[in-house]
């Protein structure tokens, strides 16, 4: 999958995207600093029609793993979607450290390196 880098809008502004986007907006949620941690995420298309939503526990993990999680689970359900033949991705989250990895993959702790490869 490519990863495209996008204009970030002005705080508190809202941008809508273009017809050939979807976009996700995702969050991930750890209960204590290594506990029980869960993932969700609404699909959206051009028209703020929702196509996905889902929500899911994913186990004992810490923060970054949780957050890493739900972006990864994103991917794939776009991947294997009906959606992926004809539009692009948009994926919205709020981990600085994730988005600092994928723009520095030479920074990734060996632990996450191959799921932030994917």
């Amino acid at each position: 999958m490519q990863i495209a880098k996008l204009q970030r809008p002005s705080l508190g502004s809202w941008v809508p995207f273009s017809v050939g986007y979807l976009k996700f907006n995702v969050d991930a949620s750890v209960n204590g600093n290594y506990e029980v941690g869960g993932i969700g995420g609404i699909l959206k298309d051009h028209n703020i029609n929702h196509l996905v939503i889902f929500s899911k526990c994913i186990g004992l993990i810490d923060r970054t793993g949780t957050e890493l999680a739900v972006v990864l689970e994103a991917c794939l359900i776009f991947e294997t979607s009906k959606w992926k033949k004809n539009s692009s991705l948009i994926i919205e989250f709020d981990c600085l450290t994730i988005i600092h990895w994928i723009n520095n993959f030479g920074d990734v702790l060996a632990v996450f390196a191959n799921d932030v490869q994917k």
